[in-house]
């Protein structure tokens, strides 16, 4: 790997190059969504939104990540969209509370750290020979949702 970060089909290809085992790719393709909810849930609190609508800036997060998904893969941005589009609609059913805040943001770090936990520790640890890097991190962040998308409907 002599590149830490790219952008578009470059950056899925280097995602892709420490998720080479079936049942890693699986379990990323399962527990993405759990992360994305977790996302999703802790954005409105983490921005100090609340009120019915507070979920507002998660559906905006969604559009320009399924408009950077199409612009180099069209297929995976429409699995994507379509995978997360149930977290996004849990979260949008929340009313969010000032005094809840910080209990959001908890929660939020619960789901989100409890995915990785387990995608890291299961399929990283038992199923890879290469394990995550820090450095690639936001690599991750961009490529991770596509990515899971892909594997757990098969596609690449």
């Amino acid at each position: 790997m002599s590149e830490k970060f790219c952008l578009g089909q470059c950056g899925y290809d280097l995602y892709a190059e420490i998720h080479q085992n079936y049942f890693n790719r699986l379990i990323h393709g399962l527990f993405m969504p759990v992360l994305v909810y977790g996302f999703f849930l802790g954005l409105p609190a983490l921005l100090g939104r609340t009120g019915e609508r507070a979920w507002v800036a998660s559906w905006y997060l969604y559009c320009l990540y399924f408009a950077y998904y199409t612009s180099f893969d069209i297929t995976g941005g429409f699995l994507s969209a379509i995978l997360y589009a149930p977290p996004l609609y849990l979260v949008s059913q929340r009313v969010y509370y000032p005094e809840k805040r910080w209990r959001d943001i908890g929660l939020s770090l619960a789901w989100i750290f409890g995915a990785v936990g387990i995608q890291e520790l299961f399929g990283h640890t038992f199923f890879e020979e290469i394990n995550s890097d820090l450095i690639q991190l936001p690599n991750s962040i961009l490529i991770a949702p596509i990515f899971g998308a892909r594997c757990l409907f098969h596609v690449g």
